[in-house]
């Protein structure tokens, strides 16, 4: 019979090691220079409703 704090260890190995796995084998998708992924306004220009006046009164100039 195995102590309960070598159980504990071991289990907490086991987890530790299967986060590790299954961080590396995760990953995140980037597109370089696709032209379908570029939109004609930035992502950071303000909205209308994010400047100081009414958004319908610079509109068109």
């Amino acid at each position: 019979m195995r102590h309960p704090i070598t159980r504990f260890i071991g289990k907490a190995v086991a987890v530790l090691l299967l986060g590790t796995m299954m961080f590396m084998l995760t990953g995140c998708g980037t597109v370089e220079g696709d032209s379908k992924n570029s939109s004609s306004r930035p992502w950071n220009t303000p909205k209308q409703w994010e400047g100081g006046l009414p958004g319908g009164l610079m509109e068109g100039r």
